[in-house]
Formats: structure tokens, sequence, C-alpha cells
């Protein structure tokens, strides 16, 4: 993932210097690389991990240490794992400004392009709930989330075999289910607050 990651990056930086001086043109990469740009919702899952890996192998060893130095970098290397995460959530920033002042005639296609944007942020806001799922294997096999909403769900009377309503166990305090559309599922979840810790899952 990383591998690809790195790819996009370098390959859309080089066609986006290619363009930078047309509005119109960048929208168009955009548009584009839409679905590229879900890469991020990817990492952003594997960031815990990466942590802890840097945490239990990498922060005592001598090696980074002293490619921080040779780069003269006052941060250690960690740090800039949070940076395509804080860069995600920007590009949307940079595009809203650019439709204020770009022309015309590039308005349509800056606004597509606004949009792609939007999707791949709303996209990692719901990839990062499904990570709270608990009490369902193989998670990652169900293919790319779709959509995420939130649901009002009743209890109703009816002659068949136990319902989805009655398995999540609702009461009048929780009532409200989570539905996440994968490729290849469809998940309902009840949300479980542990008192304990201040810590929000989602059962499946």
């Amino acid at each position: 993932m990383f591998l690809f990651f790195f790819l996009f990056k370098r390959l859309f930086l080089q066609e986006l210097e290619q363009v930078q001086h047309s509005i119109g043109d960048i929208s168009r990469l955009i548009i584009k690389c839409k679905h590229n740009f879900y890469l991020y919702s990817a990492y952003c899952l594997n960031k815990p991990h990466s942590e802890e890996m840097w945490r239990e192998y990498c922060i005592t060893c001598p090696f980074f240490k002293s490619i921080q130095l040779s780069l003269g970098l006052k941060l250690p290397l960690d740090t800039y794992l949070l940076k395509p995460v804080q860069r995600i959530s920007k590009y949307q920033l940079l595009i809203k400004e650019s439709l204020k002042c770009c022309p015309k005639q590039d308005k349509p296609i800056v606004e597509q392009a606004l949009d792609s944007m939007l999707d791949v942020v709303s996209n990692l806001n719901d990839v990062m709930h499904a990570s709270f799922i608990v009490g369902f294997s193989d998670l990652k096999l169900q293919g790319r989330l779709l959509k995420r909403d939130q649901l009002q769900m009743s209890k109703v009377k009816r002659n068949t075999k136990q319902s989805v309503v009655s398995r999540l166990k609702l009461n009048e305090s929780n009532k409200y289910v989570e539905v996440f559309l994968f490729e290849k599922a469809i998940l309902i979840c009840l949300s479980l607050i542990h008192i304990s810790e201040p810590t929000r899952l989602l059962r499946s």
C-alpha cells in the first residue's frame, strides 16, 4: 500500500507541475485522479499501526536519528507521518478559494473538482467510523466502503423469526443504528459506549 501511495504522490506531483498555471487543467487532473485519492483512507486507517511500529522499533534506532540530523530536521521523523493526514483536508479548501477568483469559463470544472475532493474527505470520515466496528471479522475483505448513514429503527410485530432490530436489542435510549454499505456487504451496527474507557465502538 505504501508503494502505491508513494507512486501516486510522485506521479500526481509531476502532472500537477505541468498544469500549475491553469486552474481548469488542475481541476481536470484532480477529477481524473479522484479514485487514487482514496489511498489516503487506507493510509489513515494504518496510521495507528505505523505509530506503534515506530515506538517499538524505530524511536531508539540510531539509523533514523542519523537521517533526521543529516536532513536538518528539527522534529523527529514520526512527526511527518501525520502530514498526509493533514494534507487531504486541505485540497478542498484550496479549491474553494480558487473557485472565488477563477475565470468564469472554468467555474463548472472547478466545482466538479471540489465535489470530487469533498467526496474523498467524506469517504475518509466514513472509513474512520468503520474502524471502530467490532464483532465482525475480515472487514477488509468486504471491499471499499461506499456509504455510511444513521437510521432510526423501531420494533414492529411480525410473525417471523427474530428480526435484526430484536437481535440488536434496541431500547428507547439507544434506537439509532449506523449502516455501512460496502461493495460486498451491508453492516448494521449499534453504538456501544464504554463507561470505563472514553471509547466508542460499533457492534455489528
